[in-house]
């Protein structure tokens, strides 16, 4: 079940702002691998990559980070939840999975 461990209330990820500096990204998450995003194991505390993959977990029902790289769209909901936003996982994740 998609909403289990996910918060449901606060803003939507879809409508973050697409400009938001790649540079707030990276000095979360470290520089972008390549162009599929971020290689976070490699830039993270062990504490921060144990958020980024139950949230990831929960968000794709996955059991594992594809290739340990998270997109743009997510990376952009970490930063914004890390300066103390709060976000819909579950909004977002219900529309991760209507593929």
């Amino acid at each position: 079940m998609v909403q289990q461990g996910l918060k449901g209330f606060g803003h939507d990820i879809k409508s973050l702002r697409k400009d938001m500096l790649e540079e707030h990204i990276c000095n979360l998450l470290g520089p972008k691998f390549d162009q599929n995003g971020w290689k976070f194991r490699l830039h993270t505390t062990l504490e921060l990559q144990e958020v980024i993959v139950n949230l990831y977990m929960c968000v794709y029902e996955k059991e594992e980070v594809l290739n340990d790289t998270i997109t743009l769209e997510f990376a952009r909901g970490l930063v914004v939840e890390n300066n103390g936003m709060s976000l819909n996982w579950v909004a977002y994740a219900l529309t991760t999975h209507k593929k």
